[in-house]
């Protein structure tokens, strides 16, 4: 069954690419908007000095510049609603597919964990998601082999050092590890900080801790 309907659906990363793609225009249009308003807040704070006493001067520069502002101000919250619109389909249509992720699917996982990690908000059908494929990531980063490791980008590193300091322990584990294959010394404080043992320490951390110092030299 799995079989033929992998078959019959278009291939999960061109799927999952696109969806990448228009969240990332998404989120520099939104960077872009709050650096217009940024830009407008400081032009308005340098010229008043300049325009006070000016009352003629002043209160058309004020009215454009509210204006200005309340355009901005929705266009920024449009733009957010289209991110969490489209961060809460690709999540929901990669966990749909949970089944298919293999080890060549690792990478594509952390992407979409990572770019959607602060949408979703109280939506059960996201949340149930979302664990659905951390818990799918926890089994495969153990089958990980080095060059996989090794290939993992910053942003990817990025967020299984979020998962390496979020105390729970299974997720823990299963980062340190990856880490210490994939040499990522920014994470050499996070280790020697686990590896010590401590009243609520876990064992199966500190051990994990202790592989990643022990395989990074230290």
């Amino acid at each position: 069954m799995l079989q033929q309907r992998t078959l019959l659906e278009p291939p999960l990363r061109d799927e999952t690419e696109a969806s990448l793609k228009t969240l990332r225009t998404y989120e520099r249009l939104l960077w872009g908007v709050l650096a217009c308003k940024g830009a407008l807040l400081l032009a308005g704070a340098i010229a008043v000095p300049f325009l006070r006493g000016q009352s003629a001067g002043i209160l058309p520069y004020f009215g454009s510049a509210l204006a200005a502002l309340a355009i901005l101000t929705v266009l920024t919250g449009v733009v957010q609603i289209l991110i969490h619109r489209k961060g809460n389909q690709l999540l929901l249509y990669v966990a749909s597919r949970h089944g298919e992720l293999k080890t060549d699917h690792v990478a594509l996982v952390l992407k979409t964990l990572a770019v959607t990690q602060f949408i979703g908000g109280l939506d059960e059908k996201v949340s149930v998601a979302r664990k659905q494929l951390e818990t799918t990531l926890r089994g495969l980063l153990p089958k990980l082999n080095e060059a996989q490791c090794l290939a993992l980008t910053k942003a990817h590193r990025s967020y299984l050092r979020g998962w390496a300091k979020n105390r729970r322990p299974e997720q823990q584990v299963a980062a340190l590890l990856v880490l210490a294959t994939a040499r990522d010394t920014k994470s050499t404080v996070l280790a020697k900080r686990f590896a010590q043992e401590t009243p609520d320490s876990d064992e199966r951390v500190r051990e994990a801790a202790t592989d990643f110092l022990k395989a990074m030299g230290e």
